[in-house]
């Protein structure tokens, strides 16, 4: 019997979090317990100093942030605790597809957890947005597979094969069980990421799956069945509860947290830097004034534009993990 009769697509409501789940743990609480005192700290001693102090506290406490960002609304916690509880136990295997620009800092650290001894595959999507040369001498550089999705003719037999290669323990599970169905693949990874894109691109189906450029367009799962001998299980983002302050501002540079949780200056100051540090990266002529941080962020128009061209690749190839 096909799969899609089996398990029907999930037609989940936005207000679906309200309920509690097993998913605030005592770590989760410590984790909101040190956000606040994190939040709480700065704010005491801005009260404590002069007036003439009060715009380096506001500079500083602007700069800083906190240690931590949390960005995590409500359709993704649900996505979460329905994932873990009812779909993952029916999988057979997980893609997870991660930014190519930043391969560590775009993980979901919880996978391994979640998973526990089904097979996961790492995609490294918008391969167009990096050089091969990032990834060539990596010690891991012969499984990772970079991907640019609207060329999937480069990648998509070797995904499938990959794929298939990864399941024989359930080709032969089901061979004794004396039974025949798809394979059961989840497509997971952080917000924005391009699942829904790849999954167009792999099956080759057109626009089945909805696609967006920013965090959030997927907020329900849906199965969508391939011709590949495959079941694939479109999820939305899934983000940790809070995220370190560094990773946060190298998912906000790559998109994959909202705008509205940075000042964008910061995260052109960041690009910046690490671009210098990392490629020795001369900035255009039409940048030139952001080589001084005291003023040369006051245009906010030039610090949109410098983002949104990092972006589309439009001021070259980078890596920033």
């Amino acid at each position: 019997m096909p799969l899609s009769k089996e398990i029907p697509i999930i037609e989940t409501e936005e207000n679906y979090l309200e309920s509690d789940s097993d998913h605030e743990t005592k770590d989760l609480e410590s984790e909101i317990e040190e956000a606040v005192l994190d939040e709480a700290e700065p704010n005491s001693q801005k009260n404590k100093v002069g007036k003439n102090k009060n715009n380096q506290a506001k500079e500083n406490s602007n700069k800083s942030l906190a240690s931590k960002i949390s960005w995590y609304p409500g359709h993704i916690k649900a996505a979460e605790d329905e994932l873990k509880k009812k779909w993952l136990p029916l999988l057979d295997l997980v893609i997870e597809l991660v930014d190519a620009r930043i391969p560590q800092s775009g993980k979901y650290p919880h996978w391994p957890h979640l998973c526990k001894s089904k097979p996961i595959i790492t995609v490294l999507t918008k391969a167009d947005l990096v050089s091969p040369k990032d990834f060539s001498e990596r010690a891991d550089s012969k499984q990772i597979l970079l991907i640019d999705s609207r060329k999937p003719h480069l990648w998509r037999n070797k995904l499938i094969k990959q794929i298939k290669d990864e399941s024989t323990k359930v080709f032969d599970r089901l061979s004794v069980q004396g039974r025949k169905r798809n394979l059961r693949v989840g497509v997971c990874g952080l917000p924005n990421v391009g699942k829904s894109t790849f999954l167009n691109s792999f099956l080759g189906i057109g626009k089945k799956a909805k696609t967006g450029n920013k965090p959030g367009v997927t907020k329900h799962m849906q199965w969508i069945t391939g011709k590949h001998g495959f079941d694939l299980l479109d999820t939305p983002g899934l983000m940790a509860y809070s995220v370190e302050m560094e990773t946060s501002i190298k998912l906000g540079i790559c998109g994959l947290l909202p705008e509205k949780l940075f000042d964008q200056s910061l995260l052109v100051q960041t690009l910046i830097t690490i671009l210098q540090e990392k490629y020795k990266y001369k900035l255009p002529v039409e940048y030139a004034e952001f080589a001084d941080p005291e003023i040369g962020f006051v245009n906010e128009r030039k610090v949109n534009l410098f983002i949104n061209q990092f972006r589309e690749g439009k001021l070259g190839k980078f890596c920033l993990d």
